[in-house]
This record gives structure tokens, sequence and C-alpha cells, in this order.
């Protein structure tokens, strides 16, 4: 995901800072209210300044997203959704065939890694 912003907008480290502030959390278990507000904030802003690529934008989003769920899981759903979204527009941007196929595949991956996380 982060990928296709990356290639819209290579200077704009912001989403991948957001995600690695998340697995800093994650990893370390030490929660800044701060740190991962401005994380998210900052991906969320990275978003609205890639107005026309609306693949990177969803991504950055998924990023902002994904790292809220620090303070907040509910945030999870958003980050989830922003991610097919991704998946979804690329397809489409890729020529439009198996558009369903790869949000499903995108989906199933999700599930996956989320049994994986709670056990």
């Amino acid at each position: 995901m982060l990928a296709r912003f990356e290639a819209a907008c290579p200077d704009d480290e912001r989403p991948r800072r957001a995600i690695a502030a998340g697995r800093t959390w994650l990893r370390t278990g030490v929660f800044s209210m701060a740190v991962i507000r401005a994380a998210a904030l900052d991906a969320h802003a990275a978003a609205r300044a890639v107005a026309h690529d609306d693949v990177a934008r969803s991504a950055a989003r998924a990023a902002g997203q994904a790292v809220a769920t620090a303070h907040a899981r509910g945030h999870a759903v958003a980050a989830a959704l922003y991610a097919a979204t991704v998946v979804r527009d690329a397809a489409l941007l890729a020529g439009g065939r198996e558009v369903e196929a790869a949000v499903l595949r995108e989906r199933r991956w999700q599930l996956r890694r989320l049994r994986t996380l709670v056990g």
C-alpha cells in the first residue's frame, strides 16, 4: 500500500513515519498520545496533499488510520477499508479486470492477519 503513495510522492515520508510510529508502539508497548496523534494527522495531511492520485491518497489515509488504532481500535476498520480501496482503485487503473478478485484477496489477507494478531 505504502509503495503506491511513495511512487506518487517520493519525498513525502509522513505516511511511512506513521507506520513506523505504530510499529514502535506495538513493539515496545510505550504509548505517547502526542506521538500517535501527530503521526496520524501528518499521514492524513499527506493524503490531502495528493489530490491528483486516488490510490496514493487512500494509501496515506490507510497509514493514518492504522496508527490511530493505538488510541481507538475503531480506526482499524477505516484502515482496512482504505487498504481495500487502494487495491480496488489500483486494479481499476490497471485495466479493470478482476477488481472484485483483487479486493477479495485483500480482505482475505486482512482476515488471516487479524486472526494471527488476536490469536
